[in-house]
């Protein structure tokens, strides 16, 4: 589990399933998850798909359609050693419970409700819970930081990139203003030389080499850069959207989530809490709906502007006149 809490879910009543999977959605998004939600109908399935998907919970019906029983699913999903939880269900919950009964071995993993909508939901609840409950330890936390974090470092390089191949030269001059600037200050402490300076003073393309290669420039860096680059997509390309944190990019980021990545970085695996900010942070329930939250808010951040970059990229030149 990421940030992503994924259900396999098989039922062949389709407004039973629309209005339920609506309330299994907000179950899900109260611990901070975004919930992704597959339906199939009678045996539509491949083993090789639930492999490959890592689903977190399988819903399965007891009766679906062409004669299929969710017994019979359960037991070959089993042999294969899939092991996600399940819950199974039935209006003939009587029958299902007869039926399932006569499995030697017991099918592990399995849990049962009737089909009613409240016992339903309630059973649903406390599931969903304790398989987030038990995916919330530090390894797994510290683990989904510093992947999202790569994963952002990655997308802000891209989006820097692109923008070298679609902007004018009047707005890539305000870009190499500021790769300038960056560059100066590490001269200034060392960091860089000052040939690496003036190699990008006298060749206009060759700061793309600097935001490619990762020995010149961090993180921070980039955003320093993506800021400027926001404000010529407000400026030019009406980029106009109301976020307040595209109006600083760097400080926020910085604040809710960089500050986080850094301390999980360097934090002991044994250690109960994790120093941001100079305030001590308990990593408990709360850190981790914190954390996910967070990296949901900025990977929908991001999206946006690589959205909206893809856009005018894709624009007829007239209309970018």
């Amino acid at each position: 589990m990421n940030c992503d809490f994924k259900i396999l879910w098989f039922e062949d009543d389709h407004d039973w399933y629309a209005m339920e999977s609506e309330l299994i959605a907000e179950k899900i998004n109260c611990h901070c998850l975004h919930q992704i939600i597959t339906q199939k109908v009678d045996d539509d399935f491949s083993l090789l798909e639930l492999l490959s998907k890592n689903y977190d919970l399988i819903l399965m019906d007891y009766r679906l359609a062409r004669g299929v029983k969710g017994s019979d699913l359960i037991k070959e999903i089993r042999e294969n050693n899939i092991l996600t939880d399940i819950l199974f269900y039935s209006s003939q919950y009587s029958t299902l419970l007869q039926d399932i009964s006569q499995y030697n071995p017991p099918l592990d993993g399995v849990y049962y409700s009737d089909r009613k909508g409240e016992e339903f939901e309630r059973k649903i609840d406390k599931l969903i819970t304790k398989i987030v409950r038990r995916s919330e330890d530090i390894i797994n936390l510290r683990g989904v930081v510093l992947d999202n974090a790569s994963n952002f470092e990655v997308r802000f390089k891209d989006i820097l990139l692109k923008c070298c191949d679609i902007f004018d030269e009047e707005q890539l001059e305000k870009i190499r203003r500021v790769v300038e600037v960056r560059l100066k200050n590490k001269v200034k402490t060392g960091r860089q030389s000052e040939t690496e300076l003036e190699k990008v003073k006298q060749e206009p393309s060759e700061y793309k080499v600097v935001i490619r290669q990762d020995k010149y420039f961090t993180t921070q860096d980039h955003l320093h850069i993506l800021l400027k680059i926001i404000q010529i997509l407000k400026h030019d390309y009406s980029f106009s959207l109301a976020d307040p944190e595209y109006t600083n990019f760097l400080d926020s980021y910085s604040k809710e989530f960089m500050a986080y990545r850094n301390a999980f970085g360097h934090k002991k695996i044994d250690e109960e809490v994790i120093m941001v900010h100079d305030d001590e942070i308990p990593i408990d329930q709360k850190l981790h709906q914190l954390m996910r939250t967070n990296i949901m808010k900025y990977d929908s951040l991001i999206k946006q502007i690589e959205t909206h970059l893809s856009s005018i990229e894709n624009m007829p030149a007239e209309r970018l006149e």
